[in-house]
């Protein structure tokens, strides 16, 4: 029984790791014009397909009766004489259905209707013969197709004559009838544009869908905030604008939180930052809290979020100390534009000690770059240096600011996880899928069960709902009222409405 449980646990844990249906359609929904899109095509295909593509079909009926009872003397109206007669005549009926499609009757035919319409090209003089018969009657109905109403109205007529003729050389007796002629069709049976439109605009709807679908398929990743709350089922910690433009490809995030056309990034890490303390719980006599910052993938962003809250928390007061534990690609040096000679893998193996690694960034913050990359990260970090140094940390600092490895695929995060009071959890959106956060998150969980809280990174404010009217409706109306009663020169106007 309980392998059967596991069973079942682990293809769910598999499902869940590559598929998100609630997401995959949430994602095809967002596509709905590419929907209706498709299906105004799909109805436009139909309609030029019917009215300049598509040859018409016309169709052209005769109908013959295949038996006439004859008077047989004095003995011809009993009722064994006319059994006998509709059962031959019943019998007949396949015989002289087979006869109709026979080469003979064909090639006759062909050959009547090439001196009939002697102009006409091999594609024009094509046509198709169905023969019918209702069950249990005698009579046979030819049905004629044609691309030309007059050719089919002559194959259908033409076919009654040919095979009556027939009938007489081969059964050597005339007991074919003609019922009702054919008559020039009107309209083509292929050209209906009642019947095409609809199809066509069906056939383009599920086509939309299927593309909607299949790009919710290709698609499985965070698109805003209130989506990482849903399917990760933990609280966002703040949530970062993206940054688009050329101030973005020349500066780094640190540096355009202090740009003045940045207020709402800065304003994103602000809020971030009143939300650390409910995020861990202090530990110790000193109220110090250790966060680590990690990701489900590279290039996520956790580095530049870690370090401008980092920043914009030293402003606030805070002594903060920044620790670059990215001990495979550190780029918080980088991001701060200074070298890694000395750092955390010095610290570690014993070669310097925390004051030598420092640098000293602005007046609360300090950084602990990593240092020359070592051949063996992970066992570093599970080493007793590395606690004892958060263990003198704690004691001067009021914020401890970790920037680890991505989660996914290394165990880094995963030995300094038990280290911190919570964790930062960076997901960018458009970048990975929800699967593997999930698979990611989910590895973190299972070592410790410190809080996990996310960082939703690079938010398109043009497609996230709610954010738009943060950035117009909020601006327009209320910056205004801030600036008069707090921005520059509101003591000279408070002055002014005094004295009025």
């Amino acid at each position: 029984m309980n392998n059967l449980l596991n069973d079942n646990e682990s293809e769910s844990t598999f499902l869940q790791d590559f598929f998100c249906f609630r997401n995959i359609l949430e994602t095809a929904l967002r596509y709905w014009l590419i929907v209706a899109v498709a299906a105004c095509l799909g109805t436009i295909a139909a309609f030029v397909y019917t009215r300049f593509i598509v040859k018409p079909i016309y169709v052209a009926h005769a109908s013959i009766f295949s038996w006439r009872l004859e008077q047989r003397g004095e003995h011809a109206a009993t009722t064994d004489n006319t059994y006998h007669d509709l059962a031959t005549s019943l019998m007949l009926v396949n015989d002289y259905r087979e006869l109709l499609r026979s080469s003979r009757v064909n090639n006759r035919l062909a050959k009547r209707v090439a001196e009939r319409f002697p102009g006409m090209s091999k594609k024009m003089l094509w046509y198709e013969l169905t023969i019918s018969n209702s069950r249990d009657s005698r009579i046979l109905t030819i049905e004629a197709q044609a691309h030309s109403p007059e050719l089919a109205r002559y194959v259908a007529d033409e076919t009654t004559k040919v095979f009556g003729d027939t009938i007489s050389e081969v059964l050597l007796f005339n007991n074919v009838q003609v019922i009702d002629t054919a008559t020039l069709p009107e309209e083509p049976v292929n050209r209906s544009l009642g019947r095409n439109l609809p199809v066509g605009f069906l056939i383009g709807t599920l086509a939309g869908i299927g593309i909607a679908l299949l790009i919710g398929f290709c698609d499985q990743t965070i698109k805003d905030s209130a989506q990482a709350s849903r399917y990760l089922e933990l609280p966002v910690m703040g949530t970062i604008p993206l940054v688009e433009g050329e101030e973005a490809s020349e500066h780094t995030l640190c540096e355009l939180v202090d740009m003045s056309s940045q207020q709402d990034l800065a304003e994103s890490f602000r809020l971030l930052r009143a939300n650390l303390p409910f995020l861990a719980v202090a530990s110790g006599d000193r109220v110090c809290r250790v966060f680590l910052a990690t990701s489900t993938l590279p290039s996520e962003g956790k580095s530049s979020c870690i370090s401008s809250l980092a920043v914009l928390t030293a402003r606030a007061g805070k002594k903060v100390v920044l620790i670059d534990a990215d001990l495979r690609k550190p780029t918080v040096h980088r991001t701060f534009g200074i070298s890694g000679g000395v750092g955390l893998v010095s610290v570690l193996s014993g070669e310097s000690d925390v004051e030598k690694a420092k640098v000293k960034m602005e007046e609360c913050l300090d950084l602990i770059p990593c240092g020359p990359i070592p051949p063996n990260p992970a066992e570093l970090l599970m080493s007793e240096n590395f606690a004892r140094m958060l263990d003198t940390l704690r004691r001067e600092y009021d914020y401890i600011f970790i920037d680890c490895p991505p989660a996914l695929f290394l165990t880094d995060p995963l030995t300094v996880v038990p280290l911190a009071d919570g964790v930062l959890f960076c997901v960018a959106c458009n970048d990975a899928k929800i699967g593997l956060i999930r698979k990611a998150i989910r590895s973190i969980q299972q070592i410790s069960e410190k809080p996990i809280g996310l960082i939703v990174n690079r938010l398109s404010t043009r497609h996230a709902i709610g954010y738009g009217y943060y950035r117009s409706d909020y601006k327009s109306r209320y910056y205004r009222r801030y600036y008069r009663s707090y921005g520059p020169g509101a003591e000279h106007e408070k002055k002014e409405s005094a004295r009025g």
